[in-house]
């Protein structure tokens, strides 16, 4: 569908060696294969990725206010927090 549209999509990551070897080297996310077995994260739409467990991870500050609380100062600092899938709705709203 994306194609059809003339668009090319780069730089792919899976946890699936299959699917990486069935892409390009040149479309992928890096050139070598994704190690499973470490550490590495990746970042897919923002949000951080980790292969390995299948798992997303956000990295959030703590917040620190200053003066008075407010409405206005907790709703600006909520805003703050990047969740472009609305995952972390339900723990910000509580």
């Amino acid at each position: 569908m994306v194609s059809s549209a003339g668009l090319v999509l780069r730089k792919w990551a899976s946890n699936c060696s299959e699917l990486l070897n069935s892409i390009d080297s040149d479309m992928r996310l890096s050139n070598t294969s994704l190690n499973i077995d470490n550490d590495d994260t990746v970042k897919t739409l923002g949000i951080l990725w980790h292969p390995a467990s299948d798992v997303f991870y956000f990295k959030i500050t703590p917040l620190s206010f200053e003066g008075t609380l407010t409405k206005r100062t907790l709703l600006s600092a909520i805003a703050k927090t990047f969740d472009p899938l609305g995952w972390l709705s339900p723990i910000t709203i509580q």
